[in-house]
């Protein structure tokens, strides 16, 4: 079961949100494919990275991480782990423009009985949906738009429902 918001969003929106989302100092970034557990958890965004997980050390348990033999490296298993998925769907010609989304599980089976993720980390989930609907300046189709990306989209011809 999970929940997700979808926006569109420039690379200085993005810069904007992951500096909200970092400036609480328990927040890391976990990343997937890494050698070790360990070099999976940074402090700061990688360059160009594709999909991204926050987790909230101040509520959350450590993450829950799979070995994945034929690949040599560690995955995030995202279902069980109160972790946000924070992905880029994909980038719009000109590559200026991403679709993105966050995202998460808030329950999961276990031994055939659902369980369900903590409250305080459905309610950190929301507070960051909520800080990207606040902030958008409109929407395209089921997507929020961000206020560069809205910017970018009238340069380009394209109409977005104003808020």
């Amino acid at each position: 079961m999970g929940r997700q918001v979808n926006f569109f969003m420039g690379s200085h929106d993005v810069e904007e949100f992951v500096n909200f989302v970092l400036k609480n100092k328990d927040v890391a970034i976990v990343i997937n494919g890494q050698r070790t557990e360990k070099e999976s958890i940074v402090d700061s965004f990688p360059e160009n990275a594709y999909c991204i997980h926050f987790w909230n050390k101040s509520i959350s348990p450590l993450p829950v991480f799979d070995y994945i033999e034929k690949q040599r490296c560690f995955s995030i298993d995202f279902f069980v782990s109160e972790v946000v998925e924070f992905s880029k769907n994909k980038c719009l010609r000109p590559c200026i423009l991403d679709e993105r989304r966050i995202w998460v599980d808030t329950a999961y089976v276990e031994n055939g009985v659902w369980v369900s993720k903590s409250k305080q980390f459905i309610a950190w989930y929301e507070s960051l949906a909520r800080w990207i609907k606040k902030r958008a300046v409109g929407k395209r189709n089921w997507f929020y738009v961000m206020k560069e990306a809205a910017s970018l989209f009238r340069e380009h011809g394209t109409k977005i429902q104003e808020f």
